[in-house]
């Protein structure tokens, strides 16, 4: 295959196309703050559209794909698992304090407001490293999705499809950045599920394919090489490690509100481990179908072998296109992070004025050069890029950066000291440990920056302080009643009072009606798959249940025309329809299936959906609710 193929004119009709997009988006920006965050004019689906796009690496669809068939499924546990819990984390912890660094525009401009500008320009610094092996490791991803599906030189492909994110990053800034994600988002999530469900009824079918993988692949606690994974799933879940860089604390800090950086990533927590679990099967067809294949060539393989002429180009642009998201999102950060964050700073202290905004454009092609030169180096392992760019930054920032964002009190003295005796340790560490051994290396400097950190913080305030400028907001204290409030609350009828608590929690979280109750009452009433072969004994039971469900979710979706006594109390009835349609039916129907398989899955889901649609406290007393009266129901209506 070669570009004058039809497969290799779709994709250089798509280059082009980005560009022209890119470069369009990107005019008349006037200042840093609109280049940096485009002044925050972005709405929730499309901030979640560029993080996922920067998220989701090129190297995340080849690298795993190919572990699945070389170390097993124990490399995509940790991501599908890791993402889930880290957004879920993230978004009860870390989204409400992100409003308090509002004037800020980097990762470096954050560091700066708690720990003084020294700090800016080391995480300026950590962060350049960063980026620019992150946009490296994409361009290797370029270089051999052209070699091994369009028969292009490996250098031709780093070389071309840099210049073209170069030019069109540098000139409109994150607008052209974010506009060009999400049409490259779009085309990769409609390539990506024909492609894996292809390569699996190629295969045979899931089960098929799980039957004929070997069993070593399916070792995770007995794995050779679990402590460093292991040691990746606290990189994950416990220092938050993949958002120490530029480019994701960049998405953060665009986001309007903090309810909006909630939302977006328990969206994130859904969205993520599907994508990862699909390049899971993918890599697991793969491997039933191409067991000799390396890994890397896995998706490459099942792409240009499988699919015919058309389709194999969308394919192979699908691909394009999320590394792309991700190689321009990188170059972008890069560039402004060594200007604002370093230079910057610097020539401000000497009192020398810069052209802010030229000079990051400058950079940013600058350092475009310097991305594609590593791209050319060729690394047969991804993920060692990826580690690298991880093993500096996050050990000396883990621990000041999201303890300051949590609202711990900072402290400069802290930071340097902690900062200082981490990097001793990891020089005096790299000598004694093997390659083999790095990730020991990497946890025991992080564990020991956040000893002294925390040390030196306690001892200076006497305890655990806070951040005087982290007071919460009025709308987050739900229920905080005085003596006057709870003498009310029981003089208060008990539906009334719970309605008016449900009212004040829907105002701060939202209430989709419309959108649930459709696709509940499709659930319910349309769908007949999920309620047959349950056997026989409980068809007028579950029938029942399943009137009673679609009946409040119809509620939901006529509410406008109920009288006005029903009316009144719909934010009631919306909790009411959570706890009965997610965590009562579900719990039900799992005791009825005796664990059946369709129905641990779909318990699964009823609880993501619960945290995606209230606040933790809800989701908690809905889930234990729910479970508890499907417990209840099971044993008085079945024994």
């Amino acid at each position: 295959m070669n570009l004058l193929s039809l497969d290799g004119l779709i994709v250089a009709a798509f280059l082009l196309i980005t560009l022209v997009v890119g470069l369009r988006a990107g005019r008349g920006v006037k200042d840093i703050r609109e280049y940096a965050l485009a002044n925050r004019g972005f709405s929730a689906l499309t901030l979640l559209g560029t993080f996922l796009a920067t998220d989701i690496a090129g190297e995340s669809i080849l690298d795993l794909t190919g572990a699945v068939s070389q170390t097993g499924v124990i490399m995509p546990l940790v991501f599908i698992v890791g993402v889930c819990i880290a957004f879920l984390v993230q978004a009860t912890y870390i989204a409400p304090n992100i409003v308090y660094f509002r004037n800020c525009l980097t990762m470096g401009d954050v560091m700066a407001d708690m720990y003084g500008k020294g700090s800016q320009v080391i995480t300026g610094m950590l962060g350049l490293f960063t980026a620019v092996c992150v946009a490296g490791m994409d361009l290797t991803v370029m270089g051999l999705l052209c070699e091994q599906t369009l028969n292009i030189d490996y250098r031709w492909g780093i070389g071309g499809g840099g210049a073209v994110l170069a030019v069109y990053a540098a000139k409109g800034g994150i607008r052209a950045v974010t506009v060009t994600d999400l049409f490259q988002l779009l085309t990769f999530l409609v390539v990506l599920p024909i492609v894996v469900f292809l390569s699996v009824e190629k295969a045979g079918g899931i089960t098929e394919v799980i039957s004929r993988t070997p069993v070593d692949r399916w070792h995770v606690f007995g794995h050779p090489n679990f402590s460093f994974y292991f040691v990746l799933f606290l990189f994950k879940v416990v220092f938050h490690f993949y958002l120490i860089d530029p480019a994701l604390m960049q998405r953060l800090l665009m986001a309007e509100t903090k309810t909006q950086l909630r939302r977006l990533f328990r969206t994130l927590a859904v969205c993520s481990p599907l994508i990862y679990i699909a390049c899971t099967l993918l890599g697991l067809s793969g491997l039933v179908l191409y067991p000799e294949v390396a890994g890397n060539q896995v998706v490459s393989h099942v792409v240009v072998n499988m699919l015919p002429v058309g389709i194999k180009g969308l394919a192979i642009l699908g691909l394009f296109a999320i590394t792309m998201a991700t190689i321009d999102s990188f170059l972008h950060a890069a560039g402004l992070t060594v200007v604002h964050d370093v230079i910057k700073p610097i020539c401000d202290k000497r009192k020398i004025n810069i052209d802010e905004l030229n000079l990051i454009r400058l950079f940013t092609v600058l350092i475009s050069v310097a991305a594609i030169s590593i791209g050319l180096a060729r690394a047969d392992n991804l993920y060692e890029l990826l580690f690298s760019s991880i093993e500096f930054a996050g050990p000396i920032l883990a621990f000041p950066l999201f303890g300051g964002i949590m609202g711990l009190k900072p402290s400069k003295r802290a930071f340097y000291t902690a900062a200082s005796i981490t990097a001793a340790v990891m020089i005096i560490t790299k000598r004694s440990f093997s390659n083999a051994e790095q990730h020991i290396t990497v946890l025991a400097s992080t564990l020991i920056n956040g000893a002294v950190f925390l040390g030196i913080h306690v001892l200076e305030n006497k305890g655990f302080a806070r951040n005087p400028k982290h007071t919460k907001y009025k709308e987050d204290e739900l229920t905080s009643p005085n003596t006057t409030r709870r003498f009310q609350r029981w003089m208060m009828p008990p539906l009334t009072y719970l309605t008016r608590i449900a009212e004040k929690a829907v105002s701060i979280n939202g209430a989709p009606y419309n959108t649930f109750g459709f696709t509940m009452l499709s659930y319910y009433i349309v769908s007949p798959f999920i309620w047959t072969g349950i056997g026989e004994g409980h068809e007028v039971l579950i029938l029942y249940m399943r009137l009673v469900g679609g009946l409040v979710c119809g509620l939901l979706i006529i509410r406008g025309g109920l009288p006005l006594c029903i009316r009144r109390h719909i934010p009631l009835l919306w909790y009411a329809a959570l706890c009965y349609c997610l965590a009562f039916t579900s719990t039900v129907m799992l005791l009825i299936t005796q664990g059946g398989t369709e129905w641990v899955f779909n318990m699964t889901m009823s609880v993501v959906l619960l945290v995606m649609l209230t606040h933790r406290s809800a989701t908690l007393m809905l889930s234990g609710l729910g479970i508890a009266l499907g417990f209840l129901f099971y044993r008085v209506a079945i024994g």
